[in-house]
């Protein structure tokens, strides 16, 4: 469509808006008890690992392959952003399963074996996928696992956790950045050729070998629009995320309150049909207004969850602490 209508777009290139909204209003604005919420949360689960058995059985019938181009997997999605967001609310469901049963259970049973066997089925589609979005929002999953459930968190220990992993991230951010200038001296054509060939564990290694390259070898850079200064870090950052700053750094400059109806602008040589950034979409589709409540909304879901399972410690409490932090790292 050219023209923006005034309610949420169901689709917009990957980015599912609406079902992200409405599920944040069911998780905290229908009154329900304790045993009720549980028998939702489960429900949910379920659906959720029903709908993954047909999608990954759809796309190992119709479409087995990988891309030749990219080396990853599509299955039967349209585009990879649509695989990722989907396979990580897949792994956001599981890791709660696994969590409700073991404490509930104990792991010695053939319930929390299932799951299991799914949690390793998930990760092997993942690995064959490879999208960076689905890494992010397991990533976001485990942190927010670390700083608010392990060992019973007050919130004074939450508050430390926190920190610690913010200056954690900081210090390997350093270190992955040399790392990666050291990895740019590796042979291209042969990493590039295990991104294109290699098994599901190698892929994700030969990825950031190859976007190493992008970021250090001058004759490969995402565009020649020059938005950034060449040897800046916000501009290795870009040329590490595949030219994502400078597409939103170009959405940006039509920012405005009512937002826009155009479905992509010209980022240097490159035609972006969004911001490949939900939060940052948003904000350009439905102006200042629109995107400043979207915004607020998920962060309210996730200090209101966060709140709700330090207070009460109830297990099923924690599944939306873990799917918010799922949804806030996925649409990054």
């Amino acid at each position: 469509t050219t023209s923006r209508p005034f309610h949420f777009r169901a689709y917009r290139n990957g980015r599912n808006y609406p079902i992200v909204l409405v599920m944040a209003f069911i998780f905290y604005l229908i009154p329900m008890g304790l045993e009720k919420w549980k028998q939702v949360v489960n429900q949910f689960c379920y659906a959720h690992l029903v709908t993954f058995v047909i999608m990954l059985y759809r796309s190992l019938m119709n479409n087995p392959e990988v891309d030749p181009y990219s080396g990853r997997w599509y299955g039967d999605f349209l585009n990879i952003g649509d695989f990722g967001l989907f396979l990580g609310c897949v792994v956001a469901v599981i890791l709660y399963k696994l969590y409700q049963i073991k404490k509930e259970k104990g792991r010695k049973n053939v319930e929390y074996i299932l799951w299991m066997v799914a949690l390793a089925v998930a990760a092997w589609v993942t690995l064959r996928v490879s999208t960076i979005t689905c890494y992010i929002g397991i990533l976001f999953i485990f942190l927010m696992g670390f700083i608010v459930v392990r060992k019973e968190a007050t919130i004074k220990k939450s508050l430390f956790r926190f920190v610690s992993v913010a200056v954690g991230l900081v210090v390997i951010g350093i270190v992955g950045f040399l790392a990666l200038k050291g990895l740019a001296n590796t042979d291209f054509d042969y990493w590039n050729k295990l991104l294109l060939e290699g098994n599901v564990f190698i892929k994700p290694i030969a990825d950031i070998v190859d976007r190493a390259h992008y970021m250090f070898d001058e004759t490969r850079t995402f565009s020649d629009s020059g938005i950034f200064a060449p040897d800046s870090f916000i501009n290795y950052v870009d040329l590490f995320t595949s030219g994502r700053l400078s597409i939103i750094k170009v959405f940006s400059e039509y920012f405005n309150f009512t937002g826009n109806p155009s479905m992509g602008l010209q980022v240097g040589e490159y035609f972006a049909h969004n911001t490949h950034n939900t939060y940052s979409q948003v904000i350009f589709d439905y102006g200042y207004i629109g995107g400043g409540l979207f915004i607020i909304w998920l962060l309210y879901c996730m200090g209101a969850s966060v709140g709700q399972y330090l207070k009460k410690k109830q297990v099923s409490q924690v599944f939306v602490c873990a799917w918010v932090a799922m949804l806030l790292g996925i649409l990054l």
